[in-house]
């Protein structure tokens, strides 16, 4: 867990680092300006890329499954692009309605209730076009599926990582001793079990289980207990078609994975 915990801190000092910079931004002007946006975006760009490829070595991808993935990636972009012009069309409908809003209130005048309507009609369009854009952007995941092994799927869908994290859980669960079993696995449990698939008990049953076998039954029956902690680290309210779909919908997926095809021999 260590290993974990000091990935997060890395990452989390670089996230407040850039958004450091994103601020000093403010304090310079003209063509210092534009060059510290440039610098900036660069950054972000780059960490981006950094993490997207660190997944995809992951996967230790051969040539033929990343020419797939490439193809696949690039119709679902295209996709991506024909749906975002419908809903720009709702979203400048939105935006016209909402100045309006904001010019009223700026007299200090009551929206007119016909205003007020016409806004819940478009946010509810807005809702309705993106759900029914999942829905059609999720037919792109069974060709993906078909291009991949169920253990790259697992890391693109976060389910090996989950897994991971439960088995971490499950060794923590096996050093305490009884005193701070006692002291801590229910408060664990419960903070676990918080709006996931998977109750309190459960954890608490799956905590006892590994505490009770020995090392040789626990190295034996990990990955089965592992699997049955899963739900605590992973939200399972989303479809894993669509964790795939949204792992591979970011504008530089399919950049990356067309350098990377490109390195390859």
């Amino acid at each position: 867990m260590k290993h974990a915990v000091e990935t997060l801190v890395k990452r989390t000092l670089l996230v407040i680092l850039l958004a450091t910079g994103a601020l000093a931004v403010g304090c310079v002007s003209g063509a210092q300006d534009r060059d510290v946006d440039a610098g900036q975006e660069r950054l972000s760009q780059l960490q981006q890329d950094i993490d997207l490829l660190r997944e995809f070595n992951r996967l230790e991808l051969t040539k033929a499954q990343l020419q797939g993935l490439v193809a696949q990636v690039d119709a679902l972009h295209e996709a991506m692009r024909a749906r975002d012009a419908g809903r720009l069309d709702i979203m400048n409908q939105l935006q016209a309605l909402l100045e309006e809003q904001r010019a009223a209130l700026l007299r200090d005048e009551s929206v007119p209730p016909a205003v007020s309507r016409q806004i819940d009609l478009q946010v509810e369009k807005l809702q309705a076009y993106d759900e029914e854009s999942e829905k059609q952007l999720v037919k792109f995941a069974q060709p993906i599926k078909d291009l991949l092994k169920p253990e790259q799927l697992d890391i693109l869908t976060w389910v090996s990582e989950a897994r991971l994290q439960a088995i971490e859980y499950l060794d923590w669960a096996r050093t305490m001793s009884d005193d701070d079993f006692k002291a801590e696995a229910e408060v664990n449990a419960e903070g676990l079990a918080e709006k996931r698939d998977i109750t309190k008990v459960e954890i608490l049953d799956i905590y006892r289980t590994a505490r009770a076998m020995s090392e040789e039954e626990y190295q034996r029956a990990k990955g089965q207990l592992a699997d049955r902690l899963v739900p605590a680290f992973r939200d399972d309210s989303l479809p894993l078609d669509l964790v795939l779909i949204r792992r591979l919908q970011p504008d530089r997926v399919p950049i990356v994975l067309k350098e990377k095809l490109a390195q390859m021999k």
